[in-house]
C-alpha cells in the first residue's frame, strides 16, 4: 500500500497534478499606486470632512492581516504604474524606491505600466537595475518578480512565472495595453510595435537579443523596447502555461483597463478573445469595481488607484473548474493602524527626498501656502479645477513675459489629483500636476509659449468639442478664450464662434490668419501628432514662433523665469494660488468658482446660418459628397420610376 502511495505521489509530482483537495487561494491586489507612500486626502460624500485614505503603511497592515491567517495560501500582486505622482518618484531612477518598499510589503509579482516609462525606457531600465542592486546588496531576498510578457527588451524582467500556493500551480503573466502604450510620455523612438505576423520563434529570439542589449536591425533598429500585441501575447502565454507548465490557475496582470463602453474596455475584450485566463487584475483606468466583471469564465477585478483600496479574491480550483468564493475591496483609511516597518521605510525615503531635492530648492513640503474654501475634484463631472489650472498657466506666464499672452490650455489628463478644502501645501499642489521629468532641482513638465493661427486655435477647440467625448483625457480647458459649439453638428465641425480675450479684458472674435500666443505644458504640445492621428489629419496644428516660423524643437519655446529657470506647470499653479486675497491665518484664500458654460457655450437647436458661416473644408467635402449622392439617388429613383410606369402602361 505504501509503495502504491509513493508511486502515486511521484506521478503527481512529475505531471504537476494536485495530490489532494487544495485550500482556498487568496489573491490580494493593487495597481496604480503612483508613489503615494503616504496616501492621499479624500472628501466624504457630503463634502463636509476631509480625511486621509491609502498609504503604504496602512495597506501593509491589511496585507499582513490576511497573510497571517493563511501565509502559504496568499498571493500579493500589482498591475502596474507603481511610479509617478508624488515627490517620492524623484527616487525612481536612482533607487526604484517603489520596488524597495513593495519588497518590504511582500509583493510576489508586479507588472509595468505606462507611467513607469515617464522618464524614458532607458531610465526605466536603470531603475530596475538600481532597485535590484540595492535590494541584493541589502540582503533583502527575492524582490517582487517584474513580469512584462508583451514588452521585450527590459533586463531583470520575466515573461511569466509559476508559483505554488495552496496546493496549486499558478501561472502569472503581465501585459501593457494598447491605450496605455499610446499614453507613454517617453521618447517614442525607444519603443517599437512588433508586427502581428512575427513568429513565436522570432519573438523568443527577439526577447533574448533584447535582454543582451543587442539589436536585430530588421526589427528593432533604432528602438530599445518592443511591444507585442496584448491579445496575441495572452494567447501565447495561456498555451505555454496550460500545456507546457501544466498550471491549475492562470492570472493576468493587465495594465489595460476597463471602461463603461464595451468597445473601449480592453480587459473585457481580452477575456472574451482569450479563453483560459482565470483572473485579470485590471490597472490603468483607475476603475473601482466593487463587484467584479465576469467575461465568459474570467473574473476581472480592479481596485482604483493610490492604494485607496486593497482588492481581495478568494477561489478554489477543482477538476479544471474555478469556483470564486469571495471578491471585495477593503477601504484603506485612517481607522487602520500603520505597519511600523513600512512606515519606517517610507520615512527613510522621505528624508532622502528632502535632503537631495527639496531643501536645496528651498521647498517646505508640509507648510501651508494657501487655504482652499472649495473642493475642486479632478474628474469629468466637475471641471472647475481645469479652468483654475488654465488660469494659473496664463497668469504666471504673463508675469514672466512683456508681451501679452492670448490663451492658455491644459488637458484633463495632466490633472492628477483634487484640490481639497483646508490648508494647501506644496505637496498638494505638486500632486495635481505631478507628471514630467526629474533633473536636478527641476521637476515636472515646463510651460511653453507658442504661436498658432486663428484657424489652428479653432482646431484645438475642436479637439475638445469632437474628440474628448470618446477620449476624456483630451478634454481641454482654456483661459483667455471662449467658444460656442453645437453637439448636433458634424464631428470635427462642431465649434462655431471662437472669441479670444484682448489686453483690455474684452472678448474679440478670432481671425483665421492672425497669430495668437498660447501657453501650454510640454506634454500637451507633444500631443499635436496624436491629435492629427485621432482626427484623421482633419485637425492640424503647426507650432510657430512670433515670426510665424515653424518650431521643430519644442524645447526652445520653454518659458523661463527671471533666474533663467524653467517655469514648471506645478510651480505656475502654486504661484497663482499665492496670488489670491489674504484671509484667515494670513494665508491666501482660494474661493474659485467657475461656470464652464461661460467658457464653452452650448448652442441650442439648429442654425443654418452658423453651419454655413463656420463650415470648415472637411464639413464642406462631406456635405458636397452627401449632396452628390442624394442627387444621384434621386436620378436613379426617377429613371427606375419611369421604367416602372412604362412597363405598367404596356
Amino acid at each position: 500500500m505504501r509503495t502504491a502511495y509513493c508511486l502515486l505521489l511521484t506521478a503527481c509530482c512529475l505531471l504537476h497534478l494536485p495530490l489532494c483537495a487544495q485550500d482556498t487561494l487568496t489573491i490580494l491586489f493593487t495597481h496604480d499606486l503612483h508613489s503615494y507612500f503616504e496616501g492621499t486626502k479624500e472628501q466624504d460624500k457630503q463634502l463636509l470632512n476631509t480625511g486621509r485614505v491609502g498609504g503604504y503603511a496602512r495597506l501593509a497592515t491589511e496585507i499582513n492581516r490576511f497573510r497571517a491567517a493563511q501565509p502559504n495560501n496568499t498571493l500579493l500582486l500589482d498591475a502596474g504604474d507603481a511610479a509617478m505622482g508624488t515627490f517620492y518618484h524623484f527616487l525612481f531612477v536612482t533607487q526604484f524606491a517603489e520596488l524597495q518598499i513593495m519588497n518590504k510589503m511582500g509583493y510576489d509579482a508586479v507588472t509595468i505600466g505606462n507611467h513607469d516609462f515617464d522618464f524614458g525606457a532607458t531610465a526605466l531600465q536603470e531603475a530596475i537595475d538600481n532597485g535590484e542592486y540595492i535590494l541584493h546588496k541589502a540582503g533583502a531576498g527575492a524582490n517582487p518578480h517584474i513580469i512584462t510578457s508583451n514588452l521585450h527588451g527590459l533586463q531583470g524582467t520575466k515573461e511569466y512565472i509559476v508559483l505554488e500556493k495552496a496546493g496549486y500551480r499558478i501561472g502569472i503573466f503581465g501585459l501593457l495595453g494598447k491605450d496605455a502604450l499610446k499614453n507613454i510620455a517617453a521618447d517614442q523612438r525607444e519603443l517599437y510595435v512588433i508586427p502581428k505576423k512575427v513568429s513565436r520563434v522570432k519573438l523568443r529570439e527577439l526577447r533574448k537579443k533584447n535582454e543582451q542589449h543587442t539589436r536585430d536591425e530588421d526589427i528593432l533598429e533604432p528602438y530599445t523596447v518592443s511591444f507585442e500585441d496584448p491579445v496575441l501575447t495572452a494567447k501565447r502565454m495561456v498555451e505555454i502555461l496550460r500545456n507546457e507548465e501544466k498550471v491549475d490557475i492562470v492570472i493576468c496582470l493587465s495594465h489595460s483597463g476597463t471602461n463603461k463602453r464595451h468597445n473601449r474596455s480592453e480587459d473585457e475584450q481580452l477575456a472574451e478573445q482569450v479563453p483560459g485566463i482565470d483572473v485579470i487584475i485590471s490597472g490603468h483606468t483607475h476603475s473601482v469595481l466593487q463587484d467584479p466583471l465576469m467575461a465568459k469564465q474570467t473574473l476581472i477585478g480592479s481596485a482604483g488607484a493610490y492604494g485607496k483600496y486593497l482588492g481581495i479574491i478568494k477561489l478554489l480550483s477543482s477538476e479544471n473548474k474555478i469556483k470564486f468564493i469571495d471578491y471585495r475591496l477593503v477601504e484603506i483609511n485612517e481607522t487602520i493602524e500603520e505597519d511600523s516597518l513600512t512606515r519606517t521605510t517610507a520615512e527613510k525615503f522621505s528624508l532622502v527626498v528632502n535632503e537631495r531635492f527639496l531643501q536645496p530648492a528651498g521647498i517646505a513640503v508640509n507648510e501651508p501656502i494657501a487655504v482652499s474654501k472649495v473642493f475642486l475634484p479632478a474628474n469629468p463631472d466637475s471641471l472647475a479645477l481645469g479652468s483654475l489650472v488654465a488660469d494659473a498657466f496664463r497668469y504666471t506666464a504673463q508675469q514672466n513675459d512683456e508681451q501679452y499672452i492670448n490663451v492658455a490650455a491644459v488637458p484633463r489628463g495632466n490633472i492628477r489629483s483634487n484640490l481639497f478644502p483646508g490648508p494647501v501645501t506644496t505637496a498638494d499642489v505638486f500632486q495635481i500636476l505631478s507628471l514630467g521629468n526629474v533633473s536636478g532641482t527641476h521637476w515636472g513638465y515646463p510651460l511653453l509659449k507658442l504661436y498658432v493661427t486663428g484657424k489652428e486655435l479653432r482646431d484645438i477647440c475642436e479637439v475638445d468639442a469632437s474628440i474628448s467625448w470618446f477620449m476624456p483625457d483630451m478634454r481641454l480647458f482654456f483661459s483667455g478664450l471662449r467658444y460656442s459649439y453645437n453637439s448636433g453638428s458634424l464631428i470635427f465641425n462642431r465649434v462655431k464662434k471662437v472669441e479670444v480675450m484682448d489686453s483690455t479684458g474684452n472678448y474679440v472674435e478670432l481671425v483665421n490668419k492672425q497669430l495668437y500666443s498660447i501657453v501650454c505644458g510640454l506634454y500637451t504640445a507633444q500631443l499635436v501628432g496624436f491629435m492629427e492621428d485621432k482626427s484623421f489629419n482633419i485637425l492640424s496644428v503647426k507650432p510657430k514662433d512670433a515670426s510665424s516660423n515653424a518650431i521643430t524643437d519644442l524645447l526652445i519655446a520653454i518659458i523661463r523665469d527671471e533666474k533663467g529657470e524653467e517655469l514648471k506647470e506645478w510651480l505656475a499653479l502654486q504661484s497663482y494660488l499665492k496670488s489670491f486675497p489674504i484671509g484667515d491665518n494670513n494665508l491666501p484664500q482660494i474661493n474659485f468658482s467657475d461656470r464652464l458654460s461661460e467658457r464653452k457655450i452650448k448652442e441650442k437647436g439648429f442654425s443654418l446660418k452658423n453651419e454655413i458661416k463656420y463650415m470648415n473644408n472637411f464639413a464642406l467635402y462631406v456635405y458636397v459628397i452627401f449632396l452628390l449622392l442624394s442627387v444621384t439617388f434621386l436620378l436613379l429613383l426617377f429613371v427606375i420610376t419611369r421604367k416602372i410606369i412604362r412597363w405598367y402602361k404596356k
